[in-house]
């Protein structure tokens, strides 16, 4: 199967991935205009280890798509993968697995402390062979309560990598990006008509040694999107969005959506 992820470098447009001459270069502005394809690009984007935007539409990633319903447009990319959901859930049974025997113990002294002796089935509630009072049934749910919000992020997380997307949704004057699953999902709105710049920006976050990528979309508003992606997933989203927004005149983008769905690929 043909490479479709090869890296680029020097001084190549992030659109159509020609070299650009350094004449053609505006340090001051922070922009440089492609000769070939006529576009103007950010400084920063220049050169990236990326693949251009046109390679990218042509090549589209499983799991990718463009959905139209009325006015309304839908980008998604799915966060599914075996491998992440396979050591994320390994992970999350290890993690939960520590604190579950304390947790019984937690809910068997708020029992009592509240109602009365507790079940049969229920261990008792009993630290240093003295009975759970309230000030060690919270002691106790106060030493938890970390441990229990890392089990729900890695339980999200495998979630994530089973069933979840990321998308940005337009229209007509409204925009924003929702990452979850299904109906549960966590929103951000901006203003479609205030986007500045649309970008992939490093993240703190490593894997393999090297900084993960987000989408960034400067608007009125910065909103980011995709830190959960696959890589080639991420950067469709990128240069679909990118494309959107800054490439695109408002009577193309309508082909363009037909063009896109027409390239989905099969899961």
């Amino acid at each position: 199967m043909q490479d479709h992820f090869s890296q680029y470098s020097g001084n190549t447009c992030p659109v159509c991935g020609n070299e650009i001459p350094t004449e053609s270069m505006n340090v001051s502005e922070g922009v440089a205009l492609c000769p070939s394809c006529e576009r103007v690009s950010p400084l920063s984007h220049v050169g990236r280890l990326v693949r251009p935007i046109t390679e990218i539409l042509r090549h589209p990633p499983s799991r990718c798509e463009v959905r139209q319903n009325g006015p309304e447009v839908a980008f998604t990319a799915s966060t599914r993968s075996q491998g992440k959901f396979l050591i994320t859930l390994g992970l999350m049974l290890f993690w939960n697995g520590m604190p579950s025997v304390f947790l019984t113990l937690l809910a068997s002294a708020i029992y009592t402390n509240l109602v009365g002796p507790p079940p049969p089935w229920m261990p008792k509630p009993v630290m240093n062979d003295e009975p759970m009072g309230p000030g060690a049934t919270i002691f106790l749910a106060v030493f938890l309560t970390p441990f229990i919000a890392a089990g729900i992020v890695l339980f999200w997380l495998v979630a994530m990598y089973a069933w979840g997307r990321s998308e940005l949704v337009v229209n007509g004057p409204e925009a924003w990006i929702q990452s979850g699953i299904g109906p549960l999902v966590w929103r951000r709105r901006f203003r479609p008509e205030s986007v500045v710049n649309v970008r992939l920006r490093p993240t703190d976050m490593e894997v393999n040694g090297e900084n993960v990528d987000v989408v960034q979309i400067d608007a009125d508003r910065t909103v980011r999107l995709g830190a959960l992606l696959s890589q080639p997933r991420r950067e469709w989203l990128y240069a679909v969005i990118h494309e959107w927004f800054l490439g695109l005149q408002p009577k193309d983008r309508e082909q363009f959506v037909a063009q896109q769905a027409g390239l989905k690929l099969p899961p």
